[in-house]
């Protein structure tokens, strides 16, 4: 049985909270933007950009999806080591897998230092 876009979305969550890569619901050539990555298309780009950002990844918290038929825009925050990253995120899912991810936030959290 497939999973709904929305068990697809958090099935995506819920491996990045466990830092498991290899678990990640991605497409081989997935386009993924955020202000961080700029735009990645292919899996193994965005997991090895996301192998750098799971060291300060603390907790995910998971506030709201909202579904169009294989669509699906989740309001989610990242506690992190350099605080709570508060994310909107747009996911198109195609055969159980995320074949678009666009994320916004605001990346001054991530890219001052003190």
């Amino acid at each position: 049985m497939s999973a709904s876009p929305v068990e697809v979305v958090e099935n995506y969550l819920t491996a990045l909270q466990a830092k498991d890569l290899t678990k990640l619901p991605l497409a081989e050539n997935i386009i993924f933007t955020d202000p961080l990555a700029g735009t990645l298309t292919s899996k193994a780009a965005v997991v090895a950009f996301l192998s750098h950002i799971l060291p300060i990844l603390q907790t995910v918290t998971i506030h709201q999806h909202l579904l169009d038929h294989h669509r699906v825009v989740t309001r989610w925050d990242a506690q992190t080591t350099l605080g709570v990253i508060n994310i909107l995120e747009w996911f198109e899912i195609t055969e159980d897998k995320i074949q678009v991810a666009q994320a916004f936030f605001d990346p001054r959290a991530m890219t001052q230092t003190t």
